[in-house]
């Protein structure tokens, strides 16, 4: 099973690791200008799939805001914003890991 949320994907390495991917435009060999799947050699264990989220939600807020200063309270509020909207592009996650 693969969990996607947004451009991100995690996808087991093994039965208690996942590897942290993320989906944009290849910028040089044969696949140049295509958007992809791309490793990224990040891999959390069963536990810390959370953190895989954290990650993903810190550099979305980096990208979108690159050669800007904000100030605490909006980072706060869009990386808010980014981590809930993550969270609903999830496809699926498995039984273990959904709140009750």
């Amino acid at each position: 099973m693969t969990i996607e949320f947004g451009d991100w994907r995690l996808v087991p390495v093994d039965a208690l690791n996942w590897e942290l991917c993320h989906r944009h435009v290849t910028s040089r060999g044969k696949n140049a200008g295509e958007s992809k799947w791309h490793r990224l050699g990040r891999y959390y264990s069963h536990n810390t799939i959370a953190q895989a989220l954290r990650y993903a939600a810190g550099r979305e807020l980096m990208a979108q805001r690159e050669n800007e200063a904000m100030g605490i309270w909006e980072a706060l509020q869009e990386y808010g914003r980014i981590t809930q909207a993550l969270v609903d592009a999830a496809q699926e996650l498995p039984e273990t890991y959904r709140r009750p």
